[in-house]
């Protein structure tokens, strides 16, 4: 019969009487470790705390980049490439070599400035979508995780602006029907440019006197007086009223609470050359409307004529639908 003193040894590995007596020996021999081990120890340990946490060159799809990004005018280096900061913008960078992996979406040849020679303008899609011309890229949208590439290329497309300018355009599928942005960028040598989009195509509400309202596109110091619909011309007076009987005079204050309330999404474009002067124009075709409470209701569609004059963009005209002439309409373009 086993004993409860001997199943507690047993349970603890204590068998026997030199068991107990080495392990004692064991602890009476230890050492602490000594005091330059302790030390060497401890500078290795800051010396490794220092490498992890020191950044080290960036790398953009292999190649190294230098620079902190900065405003406007910053200049990044990538292999001997140099790229600019555009507009005061934060500009993404990728390497002259490229994303290799990327599938390419749509592209044009683009006739040089001599009128003989081309180069090849290539979209992309990797890890973002890009704009290739030749060694030098321009990232034109991130974040396209989970979009299927056959529907990128019925999105995007490419067109040649002359004067070494390119447009991108895509179209943006929303729940009031497909919009397009337009964008154009400039090139040379040594870099690819943003230089204009539709988004710039901001308008406000400046006045409204007399039945005319008077839009101001603040980029291009274009103003433009619009006649108010015989419905529209209503709603104003109804509106007007209910802001005289809340107190809300129609004054500066006023015009710049609705200034953002004036909307033009592009639905549609088309490029005229314009003869013997070798210049293009784009008319754009647009839905513009009114929104909020305070804002005078707007409803139509117009025609932005955007001029390519050597290089230079300028907001030429704007034609609504109810200002255009039958038989010489801008509108027939888009028909």
């Amino acid at each position: 019969m086993i004993k409860r003193e001997q199943v507690k040894r047993l349970a603890f590995g204590e068998i026997g009487e030199n068991n107990i007596k080495s392990r004692i020996k064991r602890i009476m021999n230890f050492k602490k470790p000594g005091f330059w081990m302790v030390t060497v120890s401890i500078v290795l340990l800051i010396a490794l705390g220092v490498i992890l946490l020191t950044n080290g060159s960036r790398q953009f799809d292999g190649s190294t980049v230098s620079g902190d990004r900065t405003s406007a005018g910053a200049a990044y280096h990538v292999e001997n490439d140099e790229y600019h900061d555009v507009h005061g913008k934060e500009i993404a960078l990728v390497s002259s070599q490229g994303d290799e992996a990327a599938t390419e979406i749509s592209s044009i040849n683009l006739i040089q400035t001599d009128g003989k020679s081309s180069i090849k303008a290539e979209l992309r899609c990797g890890k973002n979508i890009t704009l290739r011309l030749g060694t030098l890229e321009a990232i034109v949208k991130t974040g396209l995780d989970g979009i299927d590439i056959n529907i990128l290329k019925e999105r995007y497309s490419l067109v040649d602006f002359g004067d070494n300018i390119i447009g991108v355009i895509e179209k943006v599928p929303s729940a009031r029907g497909e919009f397009i942005i337009v964008n154009f960028y400039k090139y040379n040598d040594e870099q690819i440019q943003e230089l204009w989009s539709n988004s710039d195509l901001s308008a406000r509400i400046q006045n409204i006197s007399g039945g005319y309202v008077e839009l101001y596109f603040s980029k291009y110091n274009f103003k433009h007086k619009l006649q108010l619909t015989e419905y529209e011309m209503n709603h104003w007076e109804q509106k007007a009223a209910e802001l005289k009987d809340n107190n809300i005079k129609i004054d500066d204050g006023y015009y710049s609470e609705i200034k953002d309330n004036l909307l033009i999404d592009a639905i549609a474009y088309h490029i005229e050359n314009l003869d013997n002067s070798g210049e293009k124009k784009v008319m754009i075709l647009s839905e513009v409307r009114t929104v909020g409470a305070k804002t005078p209701y707007i409803r139509d569609r117009a025609v932005i004529t955007i001029k390519n004059n050597n290089g230079v963009l300028s907001m030429e005209d704007i034609v609504f639908e109810r200002e255009s002439t039958k038989g010489e309409s801008l509108f027939d373009y888009f028909s």
